[in-house]
């Protein structure tokens, strides 16, 4: 089998912020299955009507047939690799708070199985 003949894998995003959802957007126009992953529910509920209020991507990009938007984290079992595209804001003394990251990733860890690339 040729590299052009083997399956995309599936592709999940944590976080569709400004980073996350360009490259969720990105990898769907590619022909990738992408399953985006998000907490907060006003945005996804925006998302799925189309509109990206941060103005991250053309709302056009929304409508891709292969882009799935969720809060549930179990969607994320059915991909092949997980990219983590969370906040890490820095404090005064430009140390990272890794709160978003620990609370958004680490804890959902245990439902992701093992064999699955992940991506930070």
């Amino acid at each position: 089998m040729s590299l052009s003949e083997k399956p995309k894998p599936a592709l999940g995003i944590v976080g569709l912020g400004y980073v996350g959802l360009p490259v969720a957007c990105s990898f769907a126009k590619a022909g990738y299955a992408v399953t985006g992953f998000d907490i907060n529910r006003a945005r996804l509920a925006d998302l799925k009507s189309g509109k990206d209020k941060t103005g991250s991507v053309d709302n056009s990009d929304l409508e891709s047939k292969t882009l799935s938007l969720t809060h549930d984290p179990s969607a994320l079992k059915q991909c092949d690799i997980v990219i983590v595209a969370v906040p890490t804001p820095v404090d005064q003394a430009k140390r990272p708070d890794l709160s978003p990251f620990k609370g958004g990733c680490i804890r959902r860890w245990p439902e992701l199985e093992t064999g699955r690339d992940r991506c930070i």
